[in-house]
């Protein structure tokens, strides 16, 4: 049985990696985070944008489903394999479109002030871990828009795979500009 300290702990392993990116980030010039891999492709601050965008929607999606814990199902078989299939699918080098629910990076923010709006996503979601009611941690309170339903740690695994498939594009993005420079 999963309990909460189960949670925390992916969520530290999740929070390290942006650290570990931030730093590695602090260390580049950033004028090369607003430059486009190619014409019509992101920059890196658009994909940190798409980023923090999604796990803002995904926190406020849980906070909402917060409110009606009573008619949420629970974590099942399908929403296991569903989710090793979502990791798998994040984990291969195929591309995918953003869902429509999410609005369109800017273009105009800043390095960081992306970083600040991590900062506040993630302790958002550690103190909603730290307050979900232990009896519904196994509640489907998430919906993938292509994925179904998930539960709070398969929802942080979700982030994680996600901000995993994403730290790879901003690598490639970072290799092409500076290539051109």
């Amino acid at each position: 049985m999963i309990v909460r300290n189960d949670i925390l702990a992916a969520f530290d392993l999740f929070e390290l990696k942006r650290i570990e990116l931030e730093n590695r980030l602090d260390n580049l010039n950033p004028e090369l985070f607003s430059i486009p891999e190619k014409e019509g492709k992101w920059s890196v601050n658009q994909v940190l944008a798409h980023l923090s965008n999604s796990e803002f929607g995904t926190l406020r999606y849980i906070q909402k489903k917060m409110q009606g814990l009573d008619d949420v199902g629970v974590k099942n078989i399908s929403s296991s394999v569903r989710s090793k299939l979502l990791k798998w699918l994040l984990d291969s080098p195929l591309r995918y479109k953003m869902p429509k629910q999410l609005p369109e990076p800017s273009t105009e923010i800043t390095f960081e002030e992306l970083k600040m709006q991590f900062e506040k996503n993630r302790a958002s979601i550690k103190e909603l871990i730290e307050t979900f009611p232990e009896e519904s941690i196994d509640k489907l309170i998430f919906k993938h828009p292509f994925a179904g339903r998930f539960s709070l740690l398969q929802t942080i695994a979700f982030l994680e795979d996600h901000y995993n498939h994403h730290v790879k594009q901003i690598d490639r993005i970072l290799a092409s500009v500076e290539n051109r420079g």
